[in-house]
């Protein structure tokens, strides 16, 4: 399901030491194609429910699929081999689109965790907003959408995470995201 080569355990070593020395590492082709194509056909089998609450988020909603089950034993295995910590996951199957976002509210769990989210996009134009931004005390670390791509980011007590708007210049395009911590 993993890309083998993020199983690798000397390419695990590398991940676990770039983690730590930046409190976030992203990794492209993370799943394999015959994996990706089947969960974004499975989701797309939804229609997913349009979730809203101005002050806070605009994105469809969709229900969790079996593929994600199955993927979610390696998924924390790789996650604990990395921050070397046993880790019990929690995730949400988004899709977000023209006129999508997410705040930061003050209503928002806050404290240290580790999150992880993983994109599935079409090619993304980021002048069509839609990145991932963690604020903080430092500078913000942005992340655009791309497909295929998995990050893991370690979420310091000061940092808040949102969704930039995605402005009309997206037209129909939209991506999924599976976002957790």
């Amino acid at each position: 399901m993993i890309n083998p080569i993020y199983l690798n355990s000397e390419v695990k070593e590398q991940m676990k030491q770039s983690f730590r020395e930046n409190g976030m590492i992203k990794l492209p082709n993370f799943l394999t194609r015959d994996v990706h194509n089947k969960l974004l056909e499975d989701i797309k089998k939804q229609e997913g429910k349009g979730e809203k609450v101005p002050d806070r988020f605009s994105f469809r909603q969709y229900n969790q699929i079996k593929i994600v089950k199955d993927l979610s034993k390696q998924l924390s295995e790789l996650i604990s081999a990395i921050i070397g910590k046993t880790v019990k996951m929690q995730f949400n199957i988004r899709g977000y689109g023209h006129r999508d976002y997410t705040l930061i509210h003050d209503s928002e769990l806050s404290g240290k965790k580790i999150e992880f989210f993983y994109v599935i996009s079409p090619p993304w134009d980021s002048a069509w907003g839609g990145n991932k931004v963690y604020t903080g005390s430092d500078e913000p670390l942005v992340f655009a959408p791309e497909d295929n791509s998995f990050c893991l980011v370690d979420k310091r007590k000061d940092m808040n995470s949102f969704i930039q708007y995605i402005n009309h210049r997206a037209g129909n395009n939209s991506y999924i995201i599976l976002e957790g911590f």
